[in-house]
């Protein structure tokens, strides 16, 4: 869904997609799909039985999405919350999504302490295709 000829910053592991690439790209409402999804799934945890429900890669993928969208930086500390995990299992969910090419960490320019996460180019382009699926269409 991006241009080839973005240039694209790169991460510690690779090519991210720019926090201004998801800004009023022709999809207005993709953000808000995807927003509408991370709260369904908190209100699903918080009406069913505890435990029964767990994806925090999903989770992860969804916030760095919307933040991608609305022009944010999302901290590696701030995806482990949106995970809604303990922060060692969401950091270990965030290294598997590494390993995919999904998402990748890139250094805070300003505060050398925090690492922003962000999502690779062809995390932004799965997650772009799987939020405007024929799944979404009403029928």
């Amino acid at each position: 869904m991006l241009p080839p000829s973005l240039d694209m910053p790169h991460g510690k592991a690779g090519p991210v997609v720019p926090k201004t690439a998801g800004a009023n790209d022709g999809f207005p409402d993709l953000a808000r799909r995807a927003s509408a999804l991370y709260r369904d799934r908190r209100l699903r945890e918080r009406v069913m039985p505890s435990g029964l429900f767990g994806e925090p890669a999903w989770d992860v993928l969804l916030d760095l999405f919307v933040a991608t969208e609305e022009n944010r930086d999302i901290s590696v500390s701030s995806a482990c919350v949106a995970a809604c995990v303990p922060p060692t299992t969401a950091l270990r969910w965030i290294g598997m999504l590494e390993k995919r090419g999904l998402v990748a960490r890139v250094d805070d320019a300003r505060d050398h302490r925090r690492t922003f996460l962000r999502l690779s180019p062809k995390g932004y382009q799965l997650m772009t295709r799987y939020l405007l699926s024929d799944w979404f269409v009403a029928p």
